[in-house]
């Protein structure tokens, strides 16, 4: 790494780690934080381990890292209560750690922080290279509207307003914001329902509504509240479903403005709770950096032409649905901060809307194969010996 850009390396979670699916599994995160500061200590100007008082008797760093790496203790914050209807989860524990984490680095020490689980091993330096490659790339396609950006594991297409939460990088100032969105906010939910409710989407659209309301960002301002409540479902592979363009307007800024993520060279080093990359064929399947260059330009037709390809939902050419119940509905709970009659009625209407969308769907795809069989029919009705 050639550079005079001071890193900070943030390090979250508990010490031992398991997977719900293997319930005898339980990693020793001392060994994964070991590693990484055996290979990658020198890369950074600062080091903090933040994790629970519960686990202080756990840490076990080698003798030679005890004192290049402050450790952080924080009281469990448990799981908060929501306003909305959806169950509560464990995601605002390690929002919070992370926030009071980064709280302990100062602006003059450092000009980047990587947060890392503390499950998780990556090779640091590559990660590292990318990034300041990155940032560039950035400053030469935003010029003076260049603020910054956070980047992230990886995004996909099929799941819009989601950023994949293994590894952040970014600038002390833009990752303090990011995790102090997600514990201001955390009674809030962004999300359509129970079972679109992701935390990778919920922590970007977070970010999003803090910049827009508390910070006033003055490019999110231009886009109205109920953008930052996207009435659309976790996956949109499968959803049969119409979504209007404008239902994507602020996830292409902010591909283009505040996000960016790590290209698959450097996410294959990752290794998750001791195992390999290669030992989970399905869970890094992201999209490429190549591919997040090109919604940078043009999220809604690369969406286009992902819909065409799958074929289980369909981007219409304008924007006729005028209604967001999320939008409403959320806006309720915040208010009642209770279940009350408008909340069922709230709830029927999404549950109409969806049905709507899906009966617009079918009506699409109908025509869709009628003017494709038009269009063979008058080619069969060519002559071509006729020139």
């Amino acid at each position: 790494m050639n550079s005079n850009k001071k890193f900070g390396l943030l390090i979250q979670g508990p010490l031992f780690s398991g997977f719900k699916t293997e319930p005898n599994y339980n990693c020793d995160c001392n060994k994964v934080i070991n590693l990484i500061l055996n290979k990658y200590c020198h890369l950074f100007s600062k080091i903090i381990l933040s994790t629970w008082e519960s686990e202080s008797g756990k840490i076990q760093l080698d003798q030679k890292y005890k004192d290049k790496v402050q450790i952080l203790l924080s009281k469990d914050p448990g799981q908060p209560n929501l306003f909305s209807e959806e169950p509560s989860d464990n995601s605002l524990r390690q929002f919070f750690s992370s926030y009071r984490g980064l709280k302990k680095f100062k602006i003059d020490e450092v000009d980047f922080v990587i947060r890392l689980r503390s499950d998780l091993f990556i090779d640091c330096e590559k990660a590292i290279n990318f990034f300041l490659k990155e940032v560039e790339r950035k400053k030469k396609l935003l010029n003076d509207d260049y603020k910054g950006f956070i980047c992230g594991t990886e995004f996909w297409i099929n799941r819009p307003y989601a950023i994949k939460d293994f590894i952040y990088i970014g600038t002390l100032k833009n990752l303090r914001q990011f995790f102090y969105a997600q514990v201001l906010l955390k009674k809030y939910r962004f999300s359509n329902n129970k079972s679109d409710n992701w935390p990778e989407r919920d922590s970007v659209l977070k970010y999003l509504y803090l910049k827009r309301t508390f910070s006033r960002d003055k490019n999110l301002l231009k886009f109205d509240l109920n953008f930052f409540f996207p009435f659309i479902p976790k996956k949109i592979k499968n959803s049969f479903q119409v979504f209007e363009p404008s239902q994507f307007n602020l996830w292409q800024h902010s591909i283009l403005n505040y996000f960016s993520i790590i290209p698959h060279d450097v996410r294959k080093t990752l290794e998750w709770k001791g195992r390999k990359f290669s030992d989970f064929p399905g869970l890094f399947v992201g999209d490429s950096h190549e591919k997040f260059i090109k919604a940078e330009k043009n999220l809604i037709e690369l969406t286009k032409d992902y819909s065409k390809v799958n074929g289980t939902f369909f981007i219409s050419g304008k924007n006729f649905f005028f209604y967001n119940p999320i939008f409403y509905k959320r806006k309720l709970e915040i208010k009642k901060r209770k279940k009350t009659l408008y909340n069922k009625f709230l709830n029927f209407c999404i549950k109409v809307s969806i049905f709507n969308r899906k009966i617009h769907f079918y009506f699409f795809k109908k025509l869709i194969i009628k003017k494709i069989k038009k269009r063979l029919r008058l080619i069969d009705d060519i002559d071509f010996t006729q020139r």
